[in-house]
């Protein structure tokens, strides 16, 4: 185990020690040398949105590239996902929701109702979730979500957690 920047990276990681000495510890690690499938090499923008397709997809629209939660200096819209991937690929758009210069990020929301769907790239986006190995560190049992972010370059997200949802 290396160090960078204060955050170990691990190699040759076996479900036993991610279960035993990673996971219990709660905090960022980067793994290295896990199969996390063909997306590595074939998504491109290109093939994203080819393979993605045109579903309509809510998004956070922002004139900077620094979001912040806390002064909600975005807006909320929806565009068809081959058409954000366009979008935040362009460092200036001729086609805009403030202006030219704006920066797009979205976090995939389940399919249905975002307020009680849980984002799982297997439904959201089966021909992108082909791509995709989820490395089995954890019983199948307890998979909870597998969310697709997508962001123009240069965008920063405020810091934040995602707090695990119980549903009785």
């Amino acid at each position: 185990m290396e160090n960078s920047r204060n955050v170990k990276i691990i190699t040759g990681l076996s479900k036993e020690i991610f279960q035993t000495e990673i996971y219990p510890q709660r905090k960022p690690v980067i793994l290295r040398g896990v199969d996390i499938g063909d997306c590595k090499e074939k998504w491109t923008k290109e093939y994203l949105a080819e393979n993605g397709g045109s579903v309509e997809v809510k998004i956070h629209v922002s004139k900077t590239h620094q979001m912040d939660f806390i002064h909600k200096n975005f807006l909320y819209r929806s565009l068809p996902f081959n058409e954000l991937l366009r979008r935040a690929s362009e460092e200036k758009h001729t086609e805009y929701f403030i202006d030219e210069n704006e920066k797009y990020y979205l976090r995939a929301l389940g399919t249905g109702d975002p307020r009680k769907d849980i984002a799982d790239i297997r439904n959201d986006f089966p021909n992108l979730a082909k791509d995709i190995v989820i490395p089995e560190l954890f019983d199948a049992s307890q998979f909870f979500s597998s969310v697709l972010r997508v962001a123009s370059k240069s965008m920063q997200l405020w810091t934040h957690y995602d707090v695990t949802r119980f549903f009785i």
